[in-house]
């Protein structure tokens, strides 16, 4: 989806570039203006609306109700262990850090795309990176205010889901 809005944004901004050209030379009004400084400061003028503009469209943020400390406890199928969890995202954070103590590995979710009800992450394991999968699939899926549904699968299989794990809004004292 990211890749898909790169593109779009790159086009966008090759048609606004190639209109601030048509205008700065006056070919629009049949006029041809010499003033390349006129030209360029257009050019620049013109790129900076666009990345201004379409800067939101990159800046998917994140819902609401992810927002906290989460801990629960997961379950892996194929392997048939259970791990604790934490995760916790601050209005501040660009991205959920995510901690597996029992494992010994922390790491982010990378927020990929939406689909519709599921927010599907990334993760990237950054702390023992030998102990924990790298770059599973995590499927966030809101159930209520203080309860989430993940689900996890390889990133060689998405469809195969190998773990699950119900985490639940810490409650600060």
């Amino acid at each position: 989806m990211r890749n898909g809005l790169l593109v779009y944004w790159f086009i966008g901004l090759l048609v606004y570039w190639g209109i601030g050209l048509l205008v700065c030379s006056g070919i629009g009004a049949g006029q041809y203006v010499r003033n390349r400084r006129r030209s360029r400061d257009m050019k620049r003028h013109l790129t900076l609306l666009l990345l201004l503009f379409s800067a939101p469209i990159f800046t998917q943020s994140l819902p609401a109700w992810l927002y906290g400390e989460w801990d629960g406890i997961g379950q892996q199928s194929n392997t048939n262990t259970e791990w604790l969890t934490w995760m916790t995202l601050y209005r501040d954070d660009a991205v959920p850090a995510v901690d597996y103590p029992s494992l010994e590995c922390s790491g982010q979710w990378e927020l990929q795309r939406v689909e519709g009800k599921t927010w599907i992450f990334r993760e990237v394991i950054t702390k023992t990176v030998g102990r924990c999968s790298q770059h599973d699939w995590v499927y966030v899926r809101y159930h209520s205010e203080e309860t989430l549904e993940v689900t996890y699968a390889h990133s060689w299989a998405p469809e195969n889901i190998i773990a699950t794990l119900t985490l639940r809004r810490r409650q600060l004292p």
